[in-house]
């Protein structure tokens, strides 16, 4: 048929194949069937806005409106009984593939149907590359087209091009395939949008039998009142999806459902590449709902989403194997995560090839929850592909989650205690009305607080952004961090998820402990004057520019020297000879008072000057003249009763020291 019309028929057979409007049987010299192009057109002569039946429809209605009434049998506009469909094409070969294209510009419109096939019927081969079916609608399955084998034959379509769209029917909206025995339907090209499943399934495509999608094809628009408004595959069938579009970007574009908007998966999926994108559901799994094997190696599932969970996938049970380049993308407004059941894991079987696969929201957040695991056979291995999925955070938790080396879910808290590798934490101060915690490190040892900041989680996908007193550095950082208060802080972030850690510490050295345990004081006098010897010796801490802490140490001793000279080892009190310093330029200072004659009251040799250069050291320098004892000695040379330096035979005196230091 090129040409014309076929408009307002009606089956009156109740027992028979019969159809509405064509009806092709078998021949039994040439298996051709009938073959439609041109303008034909069959059912409502109004091709843009026929009426579409509904179940309330009546007859008169339909007959009124141009399309074509079967009441009980099957194919509304065309049945095909064990006969092929040529929907445009005007010849065939011997084997009944098609042999010549001829565009069809008309449709099959309006029609309805008690049984399956609303638009078309077909037990036998469908073969399209142009034309519309639309406005169709069966009581039954198939609102568009029904392709059912039977049990003594096989069903076949082919959809290189043209569009089904706005069709009803309880299941398959679009196409419905189904039977006891091999059919399958394969879409290559060409449209199916905006079709209705009003009671169950199938919104665009209904697999009861072998579906595969793929080249230019769009499934888009479609809806069904329960599952899959892209597409359903029945428990036992396969759906294979190598091309196209289930969906699209525009709000009009989505399928939708109470559960897979884009794919409600009770049978088998296999998706080695085209996109599910902006599908919605009212329930679970805006893209994608398995609960059969669902094997994803390519492709991208995105922009879906769904008002309770799984907005791109939710994986409810069967097994979920993913692998090659599948992406999964959690999208700007977070509503494209994958979902996994209560014990559900996510197989893998090949290297993934994306960075970011997937962000996934378990449904248990506990550490110890299975994410990941093998399939059976895997080339590749969990450690290797951790990195490259996100887990959705709770919102009410401060702690973030991820995935381990063996597939469960660990909890991700950075924090600053492992990145002083020479301090200790002495609590926390308030500067300037903030909190600082202090940390103080042993002087002797180092001359600053170590800082080294690392990313621990790098290898599994987390970057940092580290800042030390508000200015950025590279990871991984190590410096030496200047006596006084600083903030750090850093960032981790993994797709859309970031945690932020500060602190605020105060560096600065443990106090040093300056010791003199003892004093040795030479004196020169007159031969056979009785002496009264009495030391007196000052340390004094200057820190941070003030005098802080003075302590005094007394030792006295009595003698007589008949030589003219005295020399004594006078030990210090234990309880005073020893002061702190807390500041690499804290100053000490060490001074004396020495010897006085009992004979006449007079101090024969006058005290050292506590400037002199000898006796005056910053911690820096005791510390730079340390041996390995941790100590310092000290030598005044010889000071006469000026005070002043001497090397002459005069009254004189001269002591010697040692400094010890001890922080502990």
């Amino acid at each position: 048929m090129s040409g014309g019309q076929i408009t307002s028929n009606e089956s009156t057979n109740s027992g028979g194949t019969y159809s509405g409007g064509i009806c092709s049987i078998a021949d039994t010299s040439h298996n051709y069937g009938a073959f439609i192009y041109g303008t034909a057109v069959i059912g409502g002569v109004n091709k843009e806005h026929p009426a579409c039946p509904t179940s309330t429809t009546t007859k008169d209605d339909v007959l009124n409106n141009g399309g074509n009434w079967c009441a009980n049998q099957r194919g509304g506009g065309v049945g095909c009984f064990d006969a092929n469909l040529y929907l445009g094409y005007k010849s065939a070969k011997t084997d009944g593939t098609p042999n010549e294209e001829a565009p069809w510009t008309g449709g099959i419109y309006g029609n309805y149907v008690g049984g399956e096939g609303g638009g078309v019927y077909v037990r036998g081969k469908m073969y399209m590359n142009s034309g519309e079916i639309a406005y169709n609608y069966t009581k039954s399955n198939g609102g568009g087209i029904g392709l059912v084998a039977s049990s003594s034959s096989q069903s076949y379509g082919i959809m290189s091009g043209g569009k089904i769209h706005h069709n009803s029917s309880v299941c398959g909206g679009g196409v419905y395939v189904a039977g006891s025995v091999d059919a399958k339907f394969e879409m290559t090209g060409g449209e199916i949008s905006e079709n209705k499943a009003t009671s169950t399934s199938g919104g665009g495509i209904y697999c009861g039998g072998t579906v595969n999608v793929g080249g230019t094809a769009v499934i888009k628009g479609n809806s069904a009142n329960r599952y899959g408004g892209g597409a359903f595959i029945e428990y036992g069938k396969t759906f294979t999806f190598e091309g196209g579009t289930i969906g699209g970007s525009l709000a009009a574009d989505a399928n939708s459902a109470e559960q897979g908007g884009g794919i409600y998966v009770s049978g088998a999926l296999s998706m080695t590449d085209g996109v599910i994108s902006g599908n919605t559901v009212t329930e679970h799994g805006g893209g994608l709902y398995a609960t059969g094997t669902t094997e994803l190696s390519g492709g991208i599932i995105e922009s879906n989403s769904a008002s309770g969970m799984g907005g791109g996938i939710f994986m409810n049970n069967g097994d979920l194997i993913l692998g090659g380049s599948i992406t999964v993308p959690i999208g700007s407004d977070k509503k494209n995560d994958l979902y996994l059941s209560s014990g559900k894991t996510i197989e893998l079987s090949t290297p993934l090839t994306s960075s970011n696969v997937a962000t996934i929201t378990p449904a248990e957040y506990a550490d110890g929850t299975p994410i990941l695991s093998l399939a059976v056979p895997s080339s590749t291995t969990i450690a290797d592909e951790r990195a490259k999925f996100s887990i959705k955070q709770q919102s009410e938790q401060i702690h973030i989650f991820d995935i381990s080396n063996e597939g469960y879910l660990t909890n991700i808290v950075f924090s600053f205690d492992n990145t002083f590798p020479n301090g200790t934490v002495y609590g926390t101060e308030i500067h300037e009305d903030k909190p600082y915690v202090v940390i103080k490190y042993s002087y002797l040892n180092y001359d600053n607080l170590q800082l080294d900041v690392t990313n621990p989680y790098a290898d599994i996908g987390w970057n940092m952004e580290f800042k030390l007193d508000g200015t950025v550095t590279g990871i991984p950082f190590a410096t030496d961090l200047s006596d006084g208060y600083h903030t750090l802080s850093a960032t981790l972030t993994k797709g859309i998820d970031s945690v932020t850690a500060t602190t605020r510490v105060h560096a600065m050295i443990k106090p040093v402990t300056v010791t003199v345990p003892s004093v040795t004081s030479f004196q020169t006098r007159d031969q056979g004057v009785r002496l009264f010897l009495s030391v007196e010796m000052y340390i004094q801490a200057k820190n941070d520019g003030n005098d802080t802490e003075r302590q005094t140490i007394k030792a006295w001793a009595e003698t007589s020297d008949n030589s003219g000279s005295l020399y004594k080892t006078l030990t210090t009190n234990s309880n005073s000879n020893s002061v702190n310093l807390t500041a690499p330029d804290s100053t000490f200072y060490f001074y004396t008072s020495l010897a006085d004659d009992t004979s006449d009251g007079n101090v024969s040799c006058g005290k050292v000057n506590k400037n002199w250069s000898y006796t005056t050291k910053t911690l820096a320098q005791l510390k730079a003249g340390m041996n390995s004892s941790y100590a310092y000695s000290f030598d005044s040379q010889a000071v006469n009763s000026s005070g002043n330096l001497c090397n002459d035979s005069g009254r004189r005196s001269h002591y010697w020291f040692t400094v010890t230091l001890n922080d502990d």
